[in-house]
């Protein structure tokens, strides 16, 4: 029997009833003891109620009677030891039966008990004996704990009594003794008030020591979801959880719900995990239902399971840390079980849960327990849509339900920040998927899931700075394969010790003998200084994205390489030439490092300023960003290195990323957003292309057919393959039919045996999988058949080539009076922390780990002339007074003074948009009052995308430099001294205000739908059509010399659109120095029956001149040139008509222009119907003819007059009327002379 029905409805139909009509009763003065233990003990008192066995060979079977009947013993001895109500009572007994005994009796007085783990140190033990004001100690009697504990017992001034088991033990009352003279009788069961706590946990020590946290005597009602719907159990199930009794995992595992659905608790008590005894213990017992965490399923199967009979395993279950999807599905295979994930705390029973009906997701825990009400919040508390991250909460505005925690022990202050808001905060972070699985992320705090310990730093750091040789360290976790993350400290050595493999050691043992020898740090490494904020806290944070390994993409561990500017830096250069250095670099890199596929370039557009992948993307426009692109990849696929051009396609936000539909019409996807992509398959012969994480028109890009297939492959001819971005694919099946090849990063499996099901179930045709398998391999063998490994880098050459490309494309924006090129002699003020510490390339997957970086500070190392100051910090953008002081001080001081500012990493990365446009506050103080003292200020920009400049009259120059790579500081100081006369072109419009950009109103979208409504208006595209004033145009770029156009030419005054228009203008170098012009050719097509933009970039070229000199810059025109997008005809129609050629400096200096008639195709012969207006019909001069006639008849019908009449309606007033007439009017206006079935023959005849 079981007593689940007393307290829930035990037969839910599924899983939609079971979410859907979830409830619970809960009486007020519940005791687990009283209305469960004892309550089997009456009704079914030989029901088996717990197994416990060791590895010496013993074996206890307890009933529910003896369970209950044993544990007023206990209460008994408790009450013998002085025990008292609401006493706090410490039990490190690991998985000795008499833990449960204990527990029960604790209960049955009203006490509380404390689980600890045994492995506690003599710190750990007084810490917590003293926090809980705990009176009373019960261990077990291993001769090490009970040395931590006599001397801990020294420091606890209010611990009265400590009690071990096994006998007599000097210091300890004998509690096994105690526990069996004890009389098995006692008046009555403590009656709980709602206020009285049964149960405390301590957390982790996230953010100092650990905390203590209350549960009341309730709790275990909070677990009847945990046994019955997530373990799965029966009164017919023998289940076991591997935790021993110090965790909370104890109490989720094998305690409350697993009784109350009147299973067997099955306890394992070993000393060291061993999977073959695990599987020997599974077998010998018939054990039904298992429960662990990851790690120890990493064990298991490694194992040999042929010598045990596990066919009575029916169900598994695992929490604590994300499970692997390979491990999941090796367990699947070698005993046909599959693993029920769920999530938790120690301050709540399971909160996501994969409950029974559901079907396993490895790396997902499931949905929200209807348990609690469960909401996922952003940081200003409004609820997150699917497909984006959110801290997951429990709302309580309604009442504390069963499960959830008091709050924590004697800090009220902790406890009302935890349930603030009407919300109980737990801290982690998680996202739910399309399907409704949810994903945990990781926490807002430091905690580390090692193994399933929850392990927190600062008493790792504590024991750490108890060693002579540590005088500051930082505790982090690193990803590991088997234990889930590992312990790393990160330390700073008192002077005097050398960092040595030896030290490493000793401090490994230290932190061993000072606290629980599972916290020691298995990596360590020694650092000069720590990352700390202004306030002088560490930020783990930082050192945790140092070594996360959790993108994926190895970012972290990557091998040393050259970071050379980014495409928001390089587009600038409006060079193919040097695109096409870049590339040629980056494949030699990828030959010797035996990379096949370069994952870039990303060609999306630059919809909108606040993207946080602008610094990856190359520009506004799609010509710009396709012939540079292209560039690029013939220079990396040059060496037999393949490219994935990315993201395919429309990803041009990063906000809701993963779940955003982007509707974008046809014309607008036609001409803006595909065109780079075409070039890279078309020209480029890109080897793979990798989708976007976003839908497109309401599919994801991961299974969309019409981009994958038809469009890519069956238009375009691609013939390489597709992969995902990572975590980018929704339903694998319906994406290998779409035409995705590779899923990144891999699924471990699970994916793979969807797609094995869907091919036998005849849902996927085989045919589609072995195309996939044959993309890859071609691909892959391509690069195997042309590898060559002793491909020769020189990294210090790449270096000094990308200092030289990173001044190439910086954009001299500004530069009054001359006040640049600097001399070597005049005295220069160098303010700013980028100036030292560069921002030089963007953050997330594209991350570089530069072998080296060079500083502007570094490259002017030797100058006497320089003074600096750091100006402002990069950890907060509160203007510091100190260093805005010393930096004034610094500019008064000199005739010129350069600050070198810019956005921070926090800024703007992949992962989330830019809330605005504006520059940190304190940069933009610092550059207003640095000008207040001094008249000649230079600024230069580090940053991926577009700025707001409050201050740019204030200043005289201004150099936009963008994220330049590993060598922007030599580049800039080039650039700054005139080795190099700067040549850089904006590859996007910089606009006055954020609200000026033509996305503003619709950028990010509502929920999942991102509307472009602007269309093909992007970007110069909208600002030139509406003559908007900008604050620097598309194409704009200065020089230090000056540079004349003349003498445009045109091949011809008229072509066909099948024809090729050559364009020549002469260029003149009209300054004193040499320098480099980016040409720049537009077309413009003013006589459009659609709507176009003034102009469109068409070509450009760079060329360099010395004083005086003069060159031919040509350019050729084709068809694409001067067509646009027919969504009726779904092809590139050129009209018939006059074109402007013009040749400018940006979209809005225009220097000459010329006009050519391009002859187009005629507009596809279109339906006419009743409804078709006169305006379209009378542009054909065969309707004219037939027409005229009528319309002659309808005038009079309407009345018209001569011009000189005094009628209501003249005749210019009734030809404007006409044009809008439908031909059906000549059925009202004809006095009945015309009928409509006239009408709609004659519709017929017309063309």
């Amino acid at each position: 029997m079981n007593l689940l029905s007393r307290f829930t409805r035990p037969d839910y139909k599924d899983g939609e009833d079971f979410l859907a009509n979830y409830s619970y009763t809960a009486p007020e003065n519940f005791n687990f003891a009283r209305d469960v233990i004892d309550e089997y003990a009456r009704l079914a008192p030989d029901q088996v109620a717990m197994i416990w066995t060791n590895d010496a060979g013993e074996e206890r079977i307890f009933t529910f009677a003896e369970l209950a009947r044993l544990s007023v013993k206990a209460a008994n001895a408790l009450r013998a030891l002085g025990v008292q109500k609401g006493e706090p009572v410490l039990l490190m007994l690991k998985r000795r039966y008499e833990y449960w005994l204990c527990a029960l009796g604790l209960m049955r007085i009203g006490a509380i008990q404390i689980p600890a783990t045994h492995q506690l140190q003599e710190k750990d033990i007084t810490y917590r004996v003293n926090a809980a004001d705990a009176r009373t100690l019960i261990c077990v009697g291993e001769e090490e704990l009970l040395s931590h504990v006599r001397a801990s017992k020294e420091k606890c001034p209010h611990l009265r009594v400590t009690a071990a088991l096994g006998g007599a033990h000097e210091g300890f009352e004998d509690f096994s003794r105690l526990l069996a003279e004890a009389p098995d009788t006692m008046d009555g069961c403590y009656d709980p008030a709602p206020e009285d706590v049964m149960l405390i946990y301590f957390t982790s020590g996230t953010t100092g020591m650990p905390k203590m946290l209350a549960h009341d005597f309730r709790y275990g009602l909070g677990h009847l979801i945990t046994g019955a719907f997530w373990h799965n159990l029966t009164d017919k199930s023998i289940h076991i959880t591997t935790a021993d009794s110090g965790w909370a995992k104890c109490g989720w595992g094998k305690f409350y719900g697993q009784w109350i659905a009147g299973a067997v608790n099955f306890i394992y008590d070993f000393d060291r995990f061993n999977a073959q005894k695990m599987l020997a213990m599974l077998a010998k017992y018939h054990v039904t239902s298992f429960c662990a965490p990851p790690t120890i399923y990493r064990f298991l199967i490694k194992e040999d399971f042929s010598g045990h009979d596990l066919s009575a395993l029916q169900w598994a279950t695992c929490a604590g840390e994300p499970l692997n999807p390979e491990v999941y599905n090796q367990f699947y295979r070698l005993t046909g079980v599959k693993i029920h994930e769920a999530f938790g705390q120690s301050e709540t029973t399971p909160l996501l849960v994969t409950h029974k009906w559901m079907e396993p997701i490895p790396g997902s825990t499931g949905v929200p327990s209807p348990h609690y009400h469960i909401r996922v919040v952003d940081a200003t508390g409004r609820d997150v849509e699917r497909g984006e991250e959110g801290e997951l909460c429990i709302d309580v505005s309604e009442g504390r339900p069963c499960g959830l925690f008091m709050g924590y022990y004697k800090d009220p202050e902790q406890t009302r920040y935890a349930f603030r808001n009407g919300m109980y905060h737990t801290g982690d972070m998680v996202w739910a998927d399309e399907e409704g699985y949810y994903h945990f992320i990781g926490r807002a705090d430091d905690v580390i899931k090692s193994s399933g310990y929850r392990i927190g730093p600062f008493e790792v750091e504590s024991a750490l700075i108890s060693h002579p040789a540590v005088i500051e360290c930082a505790i982090t976790g690193v990803p590991d394969p088997v234990r889930g993350q590992v312990v790393k400290a990160t330390v700073v050595l008192v002077k005097g010790y050398e960092p040595t493999e030896e030290l490493k050691k000793e401090l490994q043992n230290h932190v061993k003998h000072v606290t629980a020898p599972y916290k020691y740090p298995r990596i360590v490494e020694f650092v000069d200084e720590l990352p700390k904020t202004v306030s002088g806290k560490i930020q783990r944070a930082r050192l945790r994205k140092q070594d996360a390994g959790a993108d994926h993409l190895g970012v972290n561990e990557s091998i040393k390489a050259v970071c050379f500017p980014a495409a928001c830096a390089s587009a600038a250069s409006f060079d193919r030439g040097l695109l096409r250095q870049i590339g040629d670099c980056l494949g030699v890199a990828c030959q010797h490092e035996q990379v096949a596929i370069n994952l870039g370039p990303a060609v999306n557009i630059k919809r909108s300023p606040l993207c946080g992948r602008n610094f990856e993307y190359f520009s506004e426009d799609p010509y710009l960003a396709a012939e540079l692109s292209t560039s690029l990849i013939q220079g990396i696929q040059s060496h037999q290195i393949g490219v994935s051009v990315k993201h395919f396609a429309a990803n041009s936000q990063e906000h809701r990323r993963m779940s955003s539909d982007a509707r974008v019409d046809e014309r607008t996807l036609r001409e803006i957003y595909l065109p780079a992509f075409e070039s890279a398959v078309k020209n480029g012969k890109a080897w793979t292309v990798m989708c976007s994480y976003n839908r497109v028109n309401g599919e994801f890009a991961s299974q969309n057919r019409e981009l994958l297939t038809r469009l890519l492959r069956d238009e375009w001819g691609f013939d390489g393959y597709v992969m995902s971005d990572w975590g980018a694919v929704s339903d694998r099946v319906k994406a290998v039919h779409a035409g995705l090849d590779l899923e990144m990063p891999s699924s471990g499996g699970s994916n793979d045996l969807r797609v094995v099901k869907a091919v036998r179930a005849g849902l996927l045709d085989e045919k589609d999988v072995d195309l996939a398998v044959e993309r890859i391999l071609t691909i892959h063998k391509r690069y195997w058949d042309h590898a060559r490994p002793d491909t020769p880098w020189d990294m210090e050459a790449q270096h000094a080539l990308a200092r030289t490309l990173a001044a190439e494309c910086m954009v001299l924006l500004k530069n009054e009076d001359g006040v640049l090129p600097l001399s070597e002699s005049e005295s220069v003020a160098v303010i700013g922390k980028f100036a030292r510490s560069p921002r030089y390339q963007g953050g997330g997957s594209s991350h570089v780990n530069s072998f080296r970086v060079e500083s502007l500070m570094d490259a002017l190392s030797g100058n006497s002339a320089v003074r600096y100051a750091q100006g402002y910090d990069v950890l907060d953008e509160t203007p510091d007074e100190a260093l805005i002081a010393e930096a004034v001080e610094a500019a008064r001081a000199c005739g010129k003074t350069v600050i070198v500012a810019g956005l921070p990493d926090a800024f703007e990365s992949e992962g989330y948009d830019r809330p605005h446009m504006r520059m940190p506050r304190c940069q933009n103080e610092l550059i207003k009052r640095v000008a207040a003292v001094n008249p000649n200020v230079i600024v230069v920009l580090y940053n991926g995308s577009p700025v707001e400049m409050p201050w740019l009259d204030k200043v005289k120059a201004v150099i936009e430099a963008y994220l330049g790579g590993q060598a922007v500081g030599g580049a800039t100081c080039d650039v700054l001294y005139g080795k190099v006369n700067p040549s850089g072109r904006l590859p996007e419009s910089f606009p006055y205000r954020l609200e000026d950009n033509p996305s503003y109103l619709s950028y990010g979208g509502e929920g999942d739908v991102a509307v472009y409504q602007e269309g093909i208006f992007v970007g110069y595209r909208y600002y030139d059509k509406k003559k908007m004033e900008v604050c620097f145009p598309f194409g704009f770029g200065l020089s230090y010399t000056t540079f004349a156009y003349d003498n445009l030419r045109l091949s011809s005054p008229r072509i066909k659109d099948s024809d090729t228009l050559t364009v020549s203008v002469d260029v003149t170098n009209t300054g004193s120095v040499a320098g480099k012009e980016g040409v720049e050719l537009y077309v413009g097509d003013p006589e459009s029956s659609v709507f176009r933009p003034v102009r469109e970039l068409k070509g450009f070229e760079k060329i360099l001149l010395m004083p005086g000199e003069r060159r031919t810059v040509s350019f050729e025109l084709s068809k694409r040139a001067f067509a646009f997008w027919d969504t009726g005809l779904n092809d590139w129609r050129v009209e018939s008509g006059t074109f402007r050629i013009e040749i400018g400096r940006s979209s809005r200096d225009i220097a000459l222009s010329a006009e050519v008639y391009v002859e187009g195709m005629e507009a596809p012969p279109q339906k006419r119907t009743v409804n078709s207006i006169f305006m379209d019909l009378m542009k054909n001069e065969e309707n004219r003819a037939v027409l005229q006639p009528l319309l002659h008849q309808m005038a009079g019908g309407l009345g018209g007059t001569s011009d000189g009449g005094e009628g209501a309606i003249s005749n210019q007033m009734l030809e404007a009327m006409l044009q809008y007439m439908p031909l059906r009017g000549l059925v009202s206006f004809s006095g009945g002379q015309i009928s409509y079935e006239q009408l709609e023959a004659l519709a017929q005849q017309l063309k």
